[in-house]
């Protein structure tokens, strides 16, 4: 998987005539991240598809952050000299500690659509958003909302303060091929 979303985010970046800003998220697995390799690995798959780390973001559950917290701190810190993204997913879902929140080295809180779905109809999904958000904010940590479906939403991840959203409301998944020509379109009409 990884290799593919290298390989796609340098054939994605030929199409743009502006590639800043075009990065790549992974899911990686705690038996990945701990594994004595990876780094190396990491390393070696940017240098083959000719990437620098800001074009690549991994995704960690914050389960795996909290199983084994020392010796994934080493390990992110390990990624982020790499330059690559460190992304928390599904935030507020797993067993987090807050107090070890601010050791870990992430650029981005990932708030899990189980609270994004609910804020409309319960006020306390809606708090505990917020409290993210600026939870996320006073560590200058940057927030994603996922499962996005609505207008309303939306605009209430705005009100709160949330920097990106991700979800159906923007467009469903996608394969390679029909990414590959939103870019190009993307790239004409700027």
């Amino acid at each position: 998987v990884l290799e593919n979303a290298c390989r796609n985010v340098r054939e994605f970046r030929q199409l743009r005539d502006d590639p800043s800003n075009l990065s790549v998220s992974v899911n990686v697995s705690k038996r990945q991240l701990l594994d004595a390799d990876f780094i190396g690995y990491l390393n070696d798959t940017l240098d083959r598809y000719q990437l620098s780390g800001e074009e690549l973001n991994i995704e960690i559950t914050e389960s795996v952050v909290m199983d084994n917290p020392e010796q994934i701190a080493d390990k992110l810190s390990q990624i982020k000299q790499l330059g690559i993204g460190i992304h928390m997913d599904d935030f507020g879902t797993g067993h987090s500690s807050l107090s070890c929140l601010h050791r870990f080295p992430i650029d981005v809180l990932k708030i899990d659509q189980s609270f994004v779905s609910t804020m409309d109809s319960n006020p306390e999904y809606e708090a505990i958003v917020f409290a993210i958000i600026s939870l996320a904010h006073n560590l200058n940590v940057k927030v994603i909302a996922e499962g996005i479906e609505t207008e309303q939403q939306l605009q209430q991840l705005r009100d709160l303060g949330c920097d990106y959203g991700q979800g159906y409301f923007f467009a469903k998944p996608k394969p390679t091929s029909e990414i590959a020509s939103v870019l190009a379109e993307m790239s004409l009409n700027c």
